[in-house]
């Protein structure tokens, strides 16, 4: 259940970044090397917050 709460915390936090004027990019990585393709581009531009979701866990990046 601790996974349900979850997401009105990441609603919430999506929506104060959206209020701060930051973009949100939700783009389809599902491998490792994926991810790291990704973020260095995010690197470059200067990212604020990045967030990974698998099917049952979500980690910061």
């Amino acid at each position: 259940m601790r996974a349900l709460g979850y997401g009105a915390e990441a609603t919430e936090s999506h929506r104060a970044s959206a209020a701060a004027s930051h973009a949100l990019v939700i783009a389809y990585a599902p491998s490792d090397l994926d991810t790291e393709r990704l973020m260095k581009v995010a690197r470059r531009v200067g990212y604020v917050k990045a967030q990974k979701y698998d099917r049952f866990t979500v980690t910061e990046l």
